[in-house]
């Protein structure tokens, strides 16, 4: 039971580690088109979000490789529904 626990959790970490990356993405392009550097920030951006993801599934999931893949498995559930949710909006947009 304790097991599941660990797993499950590792599951709804890697959801909110999507969340920031893609949320902070997703933050990023919005702001691009106002700032006078848009280069310099794409690349802290993408440097922040990346740096803390890598950190992150490392210090929370180095033990076991099955906390490792459920952590990855729930940011890729977030990708697919922040991909869903842009789509809908891009086609809104367009209309």
């Amino acid at each position: 039971m304790n097991d599941l626990v660990i797993l499950v959790v590792a599951f709804l970490l890697g959801g909110v580690l999507g969340v920031f990356y893609f949320g902070g993405l997703w933050l990023t392009v919005k702001r691009v088109p106002y700032s006078k550097h848009p280069k310099i920030m794409m690349l802290a951006s993408f440097m922040v979000r990346v740096s803390a993801l890598v950190a992150a599934f490392y210090v929370l999931n180095r033990n076991d490789w099955r906390k490792w893949a459920l952590a990855l498995l729930g940011f890729m559930v977030i990708r697919a529904i922040s991909l869903r949710i842009t789509q809908q909006g891009a086609v809104g947009e367009r209309v």
